[in-house]
């Protein structure tokens, strides 16, 4: 008894022992794939922000005269 009471004092029972795995699994993958979410983000915006500055110069070459305050379409 008093050898069991203190396996469980000392974390070494089946059921924590299986929890504490379970910790450091997520702890040691949690991280990888923490940063791998926001590797893939970084890139999505960046590819985004490329893609509304091609847009916004093909808009102003169509419309250079309106800019420069030339013939109105």
């Amino acid at each position: 008894m008093r050898t069991r009471m203190r396996r469980v004092a000392d974390g070494r029972e089946r059921g924590t022992r299986k929890i504490y795995r379970q910790m450091i699994f997520m702890e040691r993958y949690g991280l990888i794939i923490g940063m791998a979410l926001l590797l893939s983000v970084s890139i999505c915006a960046y590819l985004l922000a490329r893609q509304a500055a091609r847009n916004v110069k093909r808009f102003r070459e169509d419309q250079h005269e309106s800019f420069l305050g030339g013939k109105k379409p």
